[in-house]
C-alpha cells in the first residue's frame, strides 16, 4: 500500500498499532520500519515500546532482547521487531527476514545522499513473497522525487501491484479554526477547490477549514500557497507539485493532460528489401506515431540531442506538421550518434522529406552525419534570429542565450493559446517538471528530471515560423534551402573546426 498524505495524520501510529497486535498474537513473525534519518528512527521505536509498556502486567511476553531500535520476544514466540534508517543503502534489512514493513517518509530517503531504489531494493528482497505480507509505504510528497511519486504513478498506472491511498488535509478535524472576522467572505480560489472536492470526492470543506488554510498560510508556509499544498495536499496533482516556480500555468497543464492519447502505432524504422524507408511495428520500439504521414502535407521534424552524459537527457525528436501545428509522431532513444542519425534519415525520408533540425550544441556529429555522410536532403541551416538577411553558415539549430528566450517565449505562447496539439503523456511529464532553476537563473528541469521533450518541441515551433518577433514581410523573408545549397559553406565549417589532412587534403572528422 502507498499512502501519500497530508501532515499529521496519524497513520505512522495507526501502522505501529497494527504491527504491535500482529506481533503480539503471532509466533516467529519480524517487523521492520525504515525511516529516513535517525531521529525519526528513535521516535517511531518509541511509539511501539510504549505500547508494550503500557500493557497490563500479566499481559507482558517476555523479552529476550530491548534496545533503542530492536525489540524480540522470548522463545517460544520470538517474533521481532525492528527500525532502521535508509542511509544503510542497499545494506538495509539483510540477514532479516520481514513480514511485515513499513517505510515512513519515503519521499526523503534520498536526503541522506543515498540512491532510495538501492535501499529499497535491498529490503523488499528480504520480504518473503506471500499473501500474509504487509507492506505500507508512506509520506508527505517531496515534489516529484525518484522514489515515491515513481512508485505511485507506477501504481496509478497500473504497473505494479500496490494500491495508493491518498489523505488529504480536509479529512483532519483538527485542521479547523473559528472565524471571528465578521466580514470574513470565501475567495475565488478558495471556491474553486471546495467545487473541484465537491465535485470529485463528495465533500464539502466547511469555511472554518479554509480559515485554518490562510491562518496556516501565514503563520506556518511564510505565505507561500506552494509550500501549503506540498505539506497539506488537497489533491494528489497538490501532493506532487513542483514547489518551484513554474513555466506552465495549471490550466494549460490541465488542458495537455486531457489531451493525452495513446500512440496508433509503436515501433523503429527500417530499411526495405528496394532500400526504402519502411516503418517497423515493435511494442518496444522508440517511435511512437498518431498519424502516418499523408501525402504532399509539409513536415518538420525537431531534434533535441543529447550529451552522452549518464543519467542525462534522452535524444528526443517530435514530428510536426505544418497545417495543423500538430506532433504527429515522437522519438525518445538513448542511443550512439550513428544510430540516431540512421533513424532520423529514414523518419525524414518517411515523412515527405521533411526538414530536420538537429540540435548542434553539444553532439555536432550528428549534423555532420546527416548532412556529409548520409547527404539528407533537406536539414535545417540557421540563421541569425534577429536579422533575416544573415547568410547560413552552420547545419542544425544553436540553442544559446539569444535563442533559447525566444524559443520559450514562444512555446509559452502556442501552449497558452491551445494552438499546439500533442498527444504524448513524455511531454505531459515534462511540463510538470519545468521549473525556475534559482542557482542556473534560468527554465530548466527540476534536479533528477529532464526537458528533452521540452527543448525538442521548442525548437519545432521555430521552425514554423511561430515567432512574433520575426519580421514576416517577403522582402526579408529568407529562402529555403537544403543541404547541399550549402555545401561549401558546410565544408569551410568543418574544415575550420575538425581540421584537415595535408597528405591528401581530405577533411578528416575526429
Amino acid at each position: 500500500m502507498l499512502i501519500p498524505k497530508a501532515r499529521k495524520q496519524g497513520i505512522t501510529t495507526l501502522i505501529q498499532a497494527l504491527f504491535f497486535e500482529r506481533l503480539y498474537n503471532n509466533d516467529h513473525e519480524e517487523a521492520a520500519v525504515v525511516a529516513h534519518n535517525a531521529e525519526s528512527s528513535s521516535y517511531i521505536f518509541q511509539i511501539s515500546r510504549r505500547f508494550y509498556d503500557f500493557l497490563p502486567q500479566d499481559m507482558q511476553r517476555g523479552l529476550k532482547y530491548s534496545a533503542k531500535t530492536e525489540l524480540e520476544y522470548i522463545e517460544p514466540h520470538g517474533s521481532k521487531y525492528m527500525v532502521m534508517t535508509a542511509r544503510s543503502g542497499d545494506a538495509l534489512a539483510k540477514g532479516t527476514t520481514p513480514t511485515l514493513f513499513h517505510g515512513s517518509e519515503v519521499a526523503n530517503w534520498a536526503d541522506s545522499g543515498q540512491d532510495p531504489w538501492k535501499a529499497w531494493t535491498s529490503i523488499a528482497s528480504s520480504i518473503p513473497d506471500h499473501h500474509e505480507t504487509a507492506i505500507i509505504l508512506e509520506s508527505t510528497a517531496n515534489g516529484r522525487d525518484p522514489f515515491f511519486y515513481r512508485m505511485c504513478m507506477g501504481a496509478i498506472k497500473g504497473d505494479n501491484d500496490y494500491e495508493v491511498v491518498f489523505l488529504p488535509w480536509y479529512l483532519n478535524d483538527k485542521y479547523t479554526r473559528e472565524i471571528t472576522d465578521s466580514g470574513w467572505r470565501i475567495t475565488q480560489e478558495e471556491d474553486h477547490i471546495k467545487g473541484e472536492i465537491l465535485d470529485t470526492e463528495g465533500y464539502l470543506i466547511s469555511d472554518e477549514q479554509f480559515e485554518y488554510r490562510r491562518w496556516c498560510i501565514k503563520n506556518k508556509c511564510g505565505g507561500e500557497v506552494g509550500i501549503w499544498d506540498r505539506y497539506y495536499p488537497a489533491t494528489l496533482r497538490d501532493a506532487f507539485a513542483v514547489s518551484e516556480k513554474r513555466f506552465f500555468p495549471e490550466a494549460v497543464k490541465k488542458h495537455y493532460r486531457e489531451s493525452v492519447a495513446p500512440p496508433k502505432v509503436v515501433g523503429d524504422m527500417g530499411i526495405s528489401e528496394g532500400g526504402y524507408p519502411v516503418f517497423d511495428p515493435n511494442k518496444h520500439g522508440s517511435l511512437h506515431v498518431w498519424e502516418k504521414p499523408i501525402s504532399r502535407e509539409k513536415y518538420v521534424i525537431a531534434v533535441d540531442v543529447s550529451e552522452g552524459i549518464p543519467g542525462g537527457d534522452y535524444h528526443s525528436a517530435y514530428v510536426l506538421k505544418r497545417s495543423s501545428i500538430e506532433a504527429v509522431a515522437a522519438l525518445s532513444c538513448l542511443v550512439d550518434a550513428d544510430e540516431l542519425v540512421d533513424q532520423l534519415y529514414r523518419l525524414g525520408l518517411w515523412y515527405n522529406k521533411a526538414v530536420i533540425a538537429p540540435e548542434n550544441n553539444h553532439n555536432p556529429e550528428v549534423c555532420r552525419r546527416l548532412s556529409y555522410h548520409m547527404r539528407y536532403p533537406n536539414v535545417y541551416w540557421q540563421r541569425d534570429i534577429n536579422n533575416p538577411r544573415s547568410k547560413a553558415n552552420r547545419p542544425g539549430w544553436n540553442t544559446n542565450v539569444k535563442t533559447r528566450r525566444e524559443m520559450l517565449d514562444v512555446l509559452k505562447m502556442v501552449t497558452r493559446q491551445h494552438l499546439l496539439r500533442i498527444y504524448d503523456e513524455g511531454f505531459v511529464e515534462e511540463m510538470e517538471d519545468f521549473a525556475w532553476n534559482v542557482n542556473t537563473r534560468k527554465w530548466q528541469a527540476t534536479p533528477g528530471k529532464h526537458d528533452d521533450r521540452i527543448m525538442a518541441m521548442a525548437i519545432g515551433l521555430m521552425l514554423l515560423d511561430l515567432s512574433p518577433y520575426k519580421d514576416r514581410s517577403d522582402r526579408l523573408r529568407p529562402k529555403v534551402e537544403d543541404g547541399f545549397s550549402r555545401y561549401k559553406e558546410f565544408e569551410s565549417y568543418w574544415k575550420k573546426h575538425s581540421g584537415s589532412n595535408k597528405k591528401t587534403g581530405r577533411l578528416t572528422f575526429g
